[in-house]
């Protein structure tokens, strides 16, 4: 029998979920919670190890964090990330387009530089 993610209520999307526990994280958990809720479109579609290579951290980092969630393993949070996608998509097309203009999350600290500057910042 396959366990799923107990601990995030039904209620919750992903992202929201990871958004509340952001400060539980370690510094590379909280790179991959970044990547995966400024770009959810793309993340819910790539395997761990290209998720990884996009947050700038290791495959099984991204594991860990799928499980510090409370998730088995990566599989099951992509499938609460694609799920979340899908919804997100059908409720723009319900609205008659897109959705609300994107903000920068409160959880975000907003001088905190993003994952793209960081990697240029780390690489020098």
């Amino acid at each position: 029998m396959t366990k799923t993610a107990t601990k995030s209520p039904q209620l919750k999307s992903l992202s929201d979920y990871i958004q509340e526990r952001f400060e539980e994280f370690s510094r590379s958990q909280k790179d991959v919670a970044r990547y995966i809720v400024d770009h959810l479109d793309e993340a819910a579609f790539l395997t761990a190890e290209e998720l990884a290579r996009r947050a700038s951290t290791s495959s099984s980092t991204v594991v860990r964090f799928s499980q510090a969630l409370g998730f088995e393993g990566y599989p099951e949070l992509q499938q609460a990330a694609i799920e979340e996608y899908r919804t997100t998509i059908a409720n723009s097309s319900a609205n008659g387009g897109p959705s609300s203009p994107s903000t920068t999350p409160s959880w975000r600290d907003r001088s905190a530089p993003t994952t793209r500057t960081w990697r240029k910042r780390r690489a020098s």
